[in-house]
């Protein structure tokens, strides 16, 4: 009702309602939860790396480094291309029965280079750890068999071979259930200031002192729930009382009248 709210003021809102707003963070907590670890499906990767030198009609410039990092982009746009997907595909699911083909192996393919570096990283990425790294040493094989026919570079080696990582890429459990926790927090507080602002009652005497200008003639105090119960108890207490005093009276009155 204020047109401005201390900060003691909002402290006193939230402390009022912490337990709506822990409510809310442990809801978002559970959602979160229950996104990552039922719904979102986790995925691996596994990684090889390879380094190619010039082709064989730069041999003559060995020195040449600009124009073998240079390759490496060709070298990229092989790897990835229908004429390495489609063999490797079809290796892939000739050995371990797997239902690939090129544009879906593609979409499992990142290529990657480190700067002013002639080696180069093929990274496979799959719900399954073992499949990725199948799908990486399959993919590096046929690439360096094809580079040598259709591009006649000198020499591909595989300096690393892709191994089973069974740590998962994604999801990130913590960081999924932490955005859970704050999303749920930001909630409560959100719906807390809401509900504060639609409640129109009056809570603060001074406001209608200070800027109504009304004097106050009595105040009623507001009852505690142990307050209300007892008070409940003991007028049931003075009714029962109360009927069997009429009762008795009534005995009394008819036993005078038999008398009579």
């Amino acid at each position: 009702m204020k047109d401005k709210i201390s900060l003691d003021e909002i402290f006193k809102l939230f402390r009022k309602n912490i337990l709506k707003i822990l409510t809310c963070m442990f809801i978002g907590l559970g959602i979160s939860g229950v996104i990552t670890f039922f719904v979102i499906t986790p995925k691996y990767s596994s990684q090889t790396q390879l380094i190619a030198q010039l082709p064989k009609e730069n041999k003559d410039n060995p020195g040449d480094i600009n124009t073998n990092l240079m390759m490496i982009n060709t070298y990229k746009d092989l790897i990835k291309s229908n004429l390495v997907m489609s063999e490797a595909a079809e290796q892939l699911n000739e050995k371990y029965h797997y239902n690939f083909n090129a544009g879906s192996l593609q979409g499992t393919i990142e290529v990657s280079q480190q700067e002013n570096s002639q080696m180069f990283t093929i990274k496979a990425t799959s719900t399954n750890a073992q499949e990725a790294c199948n799908i990486a040493n399959t993919v590096a094989k046929v690439f360096q068999n094809k580079a040598d026919k259709v591009m006649k570079v000198d020499k591909i080696s595989i300096t690393s071979a892709a191994q089973v990582n069974p740590r998962q890429i994604s999801p990130n459990n913590t960081l999924n259930l932490l955005f859970g926790a704050i999303a749920g927090f930001l909630v409560g507080v959100l719906l807390t200031v809401i509900s504060s602002f639609r409640d129109k009652t009056i809570k603060d005497e001074d406001w209608l002192t200070d800027t109504l200008g009304v004097t106050i003639l009595g105040t009623i105090p507001e009852m505690s729930h142990k307050e209300l119960s007892v008070r409940i108890r003991q007028t049931i207490d003075e009714q029962k009382d109360f009927s069997e005093e009429q009762e008795e009276d009534e005995h009394v009155s008819r036993r005078s009248r038999e008398r009579l």
